[in-house]
């Protein structure tokens, strides 16, 4: 996987982390969201310059395709309701989007999505908008999280076959200063690998890592 153009994408959810996605991209791309509360949805198109805001439930399969997700590249559900996220995100799938992304809060129902189809999770600690904008770029990175209190995230990428990390002992690699490889899931099983261990394509890494080191983990794994 390489980094995905996108042209349009919806956002569901017209709180604080939609109106900054919408921000940061309605000037290079096509947006639109949709806000259940009909007054919510007027303030926030008020505040957006370019983003199409419509008012609408967005677990509502007609309505969404009336609104446009057949077109879409990408749809987000970011409300504050975990099962309407994943609801609308499995509705999206089932129309054809090539890139959900879920915002869920329940730790219960994160072994699920992957399995239902839904490509990436957000822990709802992970509230800047520009940390979810590299789940949507980058087709290598699975999920991220922040910590409450810790100035650090958690990335989980995909190890890919064209990857520069393929192949390596992770000591070669030349990981950055305020990273670290916590864990490798490969076929299932999950273990802490040593500077000898070598990254296979398929393999699931999880990184932590401070802000600074997050760009240049990025490229070794894209």
């Amino acid at each position: 996987k390489t980094d995905q153009k996108l042209d349009k994408i919806m956002i569901l959810g017209g709180g604080k982390i939609g109106r900054g996605l919408a921000m940061k991209l309605e000037e290079q791309i096509e947006v639109t969201l949709i806000e259940s509360n009909k007054e919510k949805s007027v303030r926030i198109a008020s505040q957006l310059r370019r983003t199409a805001v419509y008012q609408a439930d967005g677990t509502e399969i007609d309505t969404l395709a009336r609104e446009g997700l057949l077109n879409m590249d990408a749809f987000i559900a970011v409300t504050g309701d975990d099962e309407n996220n994943i609801l609308s995100c499995l509705l999206a799938k089932h129309l054809g989007i090539h890139k959900t992304i879920a915002l869920v809060n329940k730790t219960t129902y994160l072994p699920l999505l992957p399995v239902i189809g839904i490509d990436s999770t957000v822990n709802v600690r992970l509230s800047t908008a520009s940390a979810i904008l590299r789940f949507i770029r980058r087709g290598a990175i699975l999920s991220a999280a922040t910590f409450h209190g810790i100035d650090a995230e958690a990335i989980e990428f995909e190890v890919m076959k064209t990857n520069k990390v393929t192949g390596k002992p992770i000591k070669d690699i030349g990981l950055p200063k305020g990273s670290l490889i916590a864990a490798v899931v490969r076929k299932g099983d999950a273990f802490i690998p040593y500077g000898r261990s070598s990254l296979e394509p398929g393999d699931k890494v999880i990184v932590f890592a401070l802000p600074k080191a997050i760009s240049s983990i990025e490229k070794r794994f894209s």
